[in-house]
């Protein structure tokens, strides 16, 4: 016995065989022969309760759809399978939206997994490294799945670890902007990054979202060119710089 609205979702007529059998050949190919080793071990065989999402393909259209079905079978007096109760709901909508979010899911994975930017994630409450991208792991020398492991504290060096956690806390409650910082890497030397963080709330967790950028050698530039301007600052010849006008734009003490 089926309900009209049973019968819609699969697309089938009075005449249709009402059995196990019937079912079985509404089961998408793909999942039939999954489907009947289910119902016959873990149902019938085990009495658990039916709880599963499938494809069907309709009997009138061709069409393929997801349904969930679920179900209880009732035993008889001798503890045989007698009679099954149960439901089945359309969740192709559902299913579609899932796979077009899964596949943007994918799409962005891609995109912060080919960025050129290190990116990592880490939760808030505990500091712990939850995700990070490839550019990350060799700016910071460590296997994805060791520095998936660590926390910040691991990260910074030893003699600035208390300041440096309670920056990293204030740069990650507080508006963002992009900071100078010395992480330490695997093999113990310190790299100084750029660093920017934004908050997010990923997998239910508050989290901050840290992009990296090695900044050693801009750093080493502009000391580079601080020392250069010193020079020129006390110097005892008269230098002027002008532009093509020909306008004064510095002039030396």
């Amino acid at each position: 016995v089926s309900s009209p609205g049973l019968d819609a979702i699969l697309g089938i007529g009075a005449t249709f065989e009402r059995s196990v059998e019937g079912w079985a050949s509404l089961v998408a190919p793909a999942d039939r022969a999954a489907m009947v080793a289910y119902f016959t071990g873990e149902v019938l065989g085990a009495g658990r309760p039916f709880d599963r999402q499938y494809r069907v393909i309709r009997a009138d259209t061709g069409e393929e759809r997801w349904v969930h079905g679920r179900g209880a079978v009732e035993l008889d007096g001798s503890g045989r399978p007698a009679v099954m109760l149960g439901t089945i709901a359309d969740i192709t909508e559902v299913q579609r939206a899932m796979q077009q979010l899964k596949a943007a899911e994918r799409k962005y994975a891609a995109i912060l997994d080919g960025a050129i930017e290190a990116i990592l994630i880490v939760t808030l409450a505990t500091q712990r490294v939850t995700w990070m991208n490839p550019a990350a792991c060799a700016l910071l020398g460590y296997a994805r799945e060791e520095l998936v492991a660590l926390s910040v504290r691991d990260l910074l060096p030893s003699e600035g670890m208390t300041t440096g956690l309670q920056g990293f806390s204030d740069l990650a409650t507080g508006p963002s902007r992009v900071t100078s910082y010395s992480l330490r890497r695997k093999d113990g030397t310190a790299v100084l990054v750029d660093i920017k963080l934004s908050t997010a709330v990923i997998d239910g967790e508050p989290s901050a979202v840290a992009f990296l950028a090695d900044a050693t050698e801009r750093h080493r530039l502009e000391r580079h060119d601080h020392m250069l301007a010193q020079a020129i600052e006390q110097a005892s010849e008269a230098i002027l710089i002008t532009d093509l006008t020909p306008a004064i734009v510095y002039a030396n003490p």
